[in-house]
């Protein structure tokens, strides 16, 4: 057997059992609520520290959410984004919209949040309570 012959096949083998992802990962889902009201404007952050993975989720008029892609298995630290104002056109009134559900301010900042969540392999239906 020549050299080549030998190389390719302990190659692929080492591609199968390495994989193409490498690490595992999972879906993520939830509901997020403030006072056990839904939390229906904005989207919901998920950071994973020492990774640098970050991905956030647009949460819909039940305040559920649904990250579009998987996400690794890890702790994540969670913060919530607020919707970002539209433009106005100038020529009109301006119209102050408020967020249906006022989320305090230490749930934006992943210092300040202190909620964080297990990620598991397979589904992940996380629940995310803010509280005062």
């Amino acid at each position: 057997m020549t050299l080549i012959t030998r190389i390719v096949p302990a190659s692929l083998l080492v591609v199968f059992l390495v994989g193409c992802g490498g690490e595992p990962s999972a879906s993520v889902s939830g509901k997020v609520t403030y006072k056990g009201s839904p939390v229906t404007a904005g989207s919901i952050s998920f950071l994973l520290k020492g990774k640098g993975i970050t991905q956030d989720a647009k949460l819909d008029a039940t305040g559920a959410f649904t990250m579009a892609e998987s996400l690794p298995i890890g702790t994540y630290q969670v913060v919530y984004v607020p919707p970002t104002p539209e433009p106005q056109d100038p020529t009109k009134p301006r119209k102050v919209e408020t967020a249906p559900v006022a989320v305090p301010t230490k749930y934006r900042d992943e210092k300040t949040s202190g909620i964080a969540v297990e990620i598991l392999n397979g589904k992940n239906e996380i629940p995310i309570e803010f509280k005062n």
